[in-house]
């Protein structure tokens, strides 16, 4: 019987993985699902996790003297700056901090919050303005780099993990059931209009196309081997 059991087992895993892998290929398709705010900034906040791994990887990269392309730090900068800067905090400086100092809750972390978006602008910005191959090259442009990915990492770590974890979960404590509801409505009001009905789709596929690039999209890699 616990042979059976493991073969039944076995079947179900491996169906299950080749679905996943056929999915990888199937083209982006626009799925209905209402989303609260909350959520949506979560799964945003996922993105910048995968972001930030693009960074250190970079990061590593040029330290060691690897091979790195100037299209993956451009690439990913402009996710950065298009989707999560110029969209995802938009949103939570114009709909989500002002809930926390209307009520006077956490106002010392939104004052921390919001100075780190604007550091953060900064730190892209410089990135984009000296992301050429002499930067890639000279070891002082080389060196800068490296610093402001590094600031960046540092920074938003822990920024996203503090939102995820205290303003997040607090902001259903502030507003109404049905006022946390409707707030998801301007959020994806705003992604469609600025960058259409497969926004969020669109700008992860880019992130999926620079980790497959630079090695690092297959999650079982970063399994610790006994």
């Amino acid at each position: 019987m616990k042979f059976i059991a493991r073969i039944c087992i076995l079947i179900v895993v491996t169906c299950s993985y080749t679905c996943l892998k056929a999915e990888e290929h199937l083209p982006i398709q626009e799925i209905e699902c209402d989303e609260s705010a909350g959520e949506d900034l979560m799964h945003e906040h996922g993105m910048l996790s995968r972001l930030l791994l693009i960074y250190s990887e970079i990061i590593r990269r040029i330290e060691n003297e690897e091979y790195v392309s100037l299209s993956w730090v451009v690439g990913s900068c402009e996710v950065v700056r298009d989707f999560i800067e110029n969209h995802h905090e938009k949103l939570e400086e114009q709909y989500i901090f002002p809930l926390f100092l209307k009520a006077k809750v956490h106002e010392e972390l939104i004052k921390t919050l919001y100075e780190q978006h604007q550091v953060g602008r900064l730190i892209t910005e410089s990135i984009l303005n000296m992301a050429n191959e002499d930067a890639l090259v000279e070891p002082e442009q080389k060196n800068i780099l490296v610093g402001y990915l590094r600031h960046f990492v540092r920074m938003y770590r822990p920024h996203h993990a503090r939102e995820d974890t205290v303003l997040l979960p607090a902001l259903r404590k502030l507003i109404t059931p049905k006022e946390y509801e409707e707030l998801g409505e301007p959020f994806e009001e705003e992604e469609h209009e600025l960058f259409g009905p497969l926004g969020f789709k669109t700008a992860l596929k880019k992130v999926k196309k620079i980790e497959r690039e630079l090695g690092i999209y297959h999650l079982a890699q970063f399994t610790q081997k006994k």
